[in-house]
């Protein structure tokens, strides 16, 4: 006791001290008392809406990892191997697994840039346009103050506030970016669905040549008369070797035909998304999905967090892949699951990093309360991170393990008896270490 009422005295003087050299000096530092504050608080806040969202991540993250698990060894027990070069009709409605080549008899163009090419699924053109961009610097003491800079934007920069001497030119923005994708792609006999041709990601840059030099001088030679050729870039420039405000920069890239596997619904001559139902999705089974049925938690705002790591979480809904290249069925399947793995592991670290974090946030008030004391102040808040560092990272592991428990016990009995007896690890290592610190 005799120990707080010096530490509380030792505040007081500091204070008293501070106050002094603020009526001394300037009246301005009120100000920063102020915000020293409201930081304080907003973190302790913030830290605790933290801990919440790392809970319920940390939550839905098992949630999707079980039920996509569970998903993904159904579908590949249920999933039927398909010839592509036939269409076997008695597979309708069935998930399908088929490989083969891609082929199309349309021939994609960019007439404005005289572009064309065969055995083309996909054409893109990516358009900048070189424009300021305000780059606000905050200062603790003084006003804020703005620098600018020229960058390659893909979108439009509205500098209205902007001072006249860094205004950009959207009147130079006659080329725009688009997209085309070819209406009548194949493998085999069947047709290729939109969302399939939209899954092609093999894409490759085009490389301009004088036919897209003599088109881009066409199109729009008035407005930039030096148009050069950089790698795989063509640039529209207003003054030869020099980077004006306007100036634009394009480039192509496409996907050709070849190698395909689709794990999809088989309908007729295409394909489209199969949509899994089962037991997840049953409103009488004993495990419904919760994503419809999930009451909130401590009121709304924690409720708010809480959907808002459920969102980034939700498992495996459809079946409606394609990969560029020819792969088995068992393949496929295995590297989903291994996806799905890797993904879960990256999550539970997350989680672990944000409550880790969330619990340092509220032991900052203690921190900014020794960090008062006289000439060792300083030197204990800093000691006192690191020890509040340790004991956040020391409470936070047996809290995710727990969690991770109880929602494998609701989605999966089986990972629930591993991950008991690595929580009971755990708290053993921690019940030891604790004890040799006491002693």
């Amino acid at each position: 006791m005799q120990y707080l009422h010096l530490l509380l005295v030792a505040i007081a003087c500091k204070e008293i001290q501070n106050k002094n050299q603020q009526f001394l000096t300037d009246d301005g530092y009120e100000d920063d008392d102020d915000d020293n504050t409201v930081s304080i608080f907003f973190l302790f806040v913030f830290g605790f809406f933290l801990i919440i969202f790392s809970a319920a991540l940390l939550w839905y993250n098992e949630r999707r990892e079980a039920i996509t698990e569970y998903r993904l060894v159904n579908m590949r027990d249920i999933c039927k191997l398909g010839d592509c070069n036939e269409i076997n009709h008695q597979l309708n409605g069935e998930l399908v697994h088929m490989q083969g080549q891609t082929t199309t008899d349309v021939i994609i163009e960019d007439t404005e840039f005289g572009i064309t090419l065969s055995s083309c699924i996909k054409l893109k053109r990516h358009v900048e346009q070189l424009q300021f961009v305000r780059i606000e610097h905050k200062h603790k003491k003084s006003a804020t103050t703005y620098t600018y800079e020229l960058k390659w934007k893909p979108d439009m920069v509205c500098s209205a506030g902007y001072p006249s001497e860094y205004q950009n030119k959207p009147q130079l923005w006659i080329v725009k970016s688009q997209d085309q994708l070819n209406p009548d792609v194949r493998l085999g006999a069947f047709t290729l669905s939109q969302s399939l041709k939209q899954g092609c990601q093999n894409f490759q840059f085009l490389v301009p040549d004088d036919a897209q030099l003599q088109a881009a001088a066409k199109l729009c030679g008035k407005e930039f008369p030096h148009i050069t050729i950089n790698e795989r870039d063509l640039y529209l420039q207003q003054h030869p070797y020099q980077k004006t405000v306007g100036d634009l920069r394009v480039c192509f890239e496409y996907v050709l035909c070849g190698n395909a596997t689709v794990v999809s619904k088989q309908m007729n001559n295409t394909f489209i998304p199969f949509v899994i139902q089962d037991k997840w999705l049953s409103e009488k089974s004993v495990h419904p999905d919760e994503m419809d049925e999930d009451e909130g938690c401590c009121g709304d705002c924690c409720q708010k967090v809480a959907e808002l790591a459920k969102a980034a979480e939700e498992p495996l809904k459809q079946i409606d892949w394609i990969r560029e290249k020819q792969w088995s069925m068992k393949k496929v399947f295995l590297m989903e699951l291994s996806k799905n793995a890797a993904l879960t592991y990256k999550t539970r670290f997350l989680g672990y990093v944000l409550m880790v974090t969330g619990l340092l946030f509220m032991f900052y008030p203690v921190i900014w309360l020794f960090s008062l004391l006289p000439w060792i102040g300083q030197f204990t808040a800093a000691l006192l991170f690191f020890i509040f560092l340790g004991v956040s990272m020391v409470i936070s592991l047996p809290i995710c393990l727990l969690i991770a428990l109880v929602a494998w016990m609701r989605y999966h009995i089986i990972y629930t008896i591993i991950n008991f007896f690595g929580l009971i690890l755990v708290l053993y290592i921690v019940s030891m270490f604790a004890g040799g610190i006491y002693y």
